[in-house]
């Protein structure tokens, strides 16, 4: 469990029957997003992705250029770990070796969308891309809520809100891009 302050590691097992999970670690973290594979921890801090062991302790870290942005959304399916970022970059990396390798080039979420007609170029600085200008400042966009990687690693579907800032209405859409 996890609620953006602190992780807690649970044990649990068919074996347990109706007996309450057992804790069996808690640690501090100030995360973005946390996921979890096997005995891998993943947590999105500030330009990384750190790889931690069921403790909270750090065994290995990802990197992100400032450019790519701070990583904001994390989803584990089996073999493969799906990051977007602040700035809208997706990448995907194989995790069942030592080292964490990215599977192809990385896409753009905004540059997606843009090419999609749904986005023009312009960026707000809270990472939030215009669509069109509104009276009086205000402006409208589209925010990236949640990704999930498909099984074998080709497909990341984005939930992503269109958000009018002006109002705060939001217009929710699942968007499923090849890798």
């Amino acid at each position: 469990m996890w609620n953006g302050q602190e992780a807690r590691v649970y044990e649990w097992s068919d074996e347990m029957g109706d007996s309450k999970p057992q804790q069996t670690a808690k640690f501090p973290t100030k995360a973005r997003a946390i996921a979890l594979r096997d005995e891998t921890i993943f947590r999105a801090s500030n330009n990384l992705v750190e790889l931690c062991n069921l403790q909270g302790i750090v065994r290995q870290k990802i990197t992100f250029s400032e450019g790519e942005g701070s990583p904001t959304h994390l989803d584990v399916n089996g073999d493969y770990l799906a990051v977007a970022t602040d700035t809208g970059l997706i990448k995907i990396f194989q995790v069942t070796r030592r080292e964490p390798k990215q599977l192809g080039s990385p896409g753009h979420f905004h540059l997606w969308a843009q090419a999609q007609n749904l986005l023009p170029s312009n960026k707000t600085p809270g990472g939030l891309v215009k669509t069109r200008h509104l009276p009086d400042g205000a402006s409208s966009g589209h925010a990236i809520r949640s990704i999930r990687c498909n099984a074998d690693g080709t497909r990341v579907s984005i939930l992503a809100d269109h958000v009018r800032q002006r109002d705060l209405q939001t217009q929710k859409r699942l968007i499923i891009l090849p890798s």
